[in-house]
Parts: structure tokens; C-alpha cells; sequence
């Protein structure tokens, strides 16, 4: 991801754990991507129901997570 790397460059290693923890909150299956999949398990389990439709915009939102099909990774590790 474009820019990512640098972000991360500049934060402090408990910043990076912080972000570490609530990425895997998301990361269902602890693969290290956040896909659709991921997001629509996240809600369910807290008792939303959302479409695929809803699922996928917010992929493909202005401030999205997602650029050009590539799913959210987390690469600070």
C-alpha cells in the first residue's frame, strides 16, 4: 500500500501494538489480511447483518482500506 510503510516508520513500537491489536480484531482468521469476508464476520458477530453491496463500498470508498483490489495487510510486524 502506497505510503504505508512511511506511516508506520514514524510511529513509536506501542503505537504499532496498539494498531497491531485492533488490526486483528478485524483479522478474523488471522491470515494477516483483512478481506470482505473479515468485515462482514466482524459484524455478525456483533449481531449486524450488512449486504455484500455494504461490504464492498466500504472497500471502495474515497477513504477506503482498499486500493485496486489488494486487501488491508498489516506489514509493521
Amino acid at each position: 500500500m502506497p505510503g504505508s510503510s512511511d506511516f508506520l516508520k514514524d510511529l513509536n513500537q506501542p503505537k504499532v501494538y496498539e494498531l497491531k491489536k485492533a488490526f486483528c480484531l478485524f483479522d478474523l482468521d488471522g491470515d494477516g489480511v483483512i478481506s470482505e469476508e473479515d468485515v462482514r464476520n466482524t459484524f455478525l458477530t456483533l449481531g449486524v447483518e450488512k449486504s455484500d453491496a455494504e461490504i464492498i463500498k466500504m472497500f471502495e470508498g474515497e477513504c477506503c482500506w482498499r486500493r485496486v483490489g489488494k486487501p488491508v495487510y498489516f506489514d509493521a510486524c
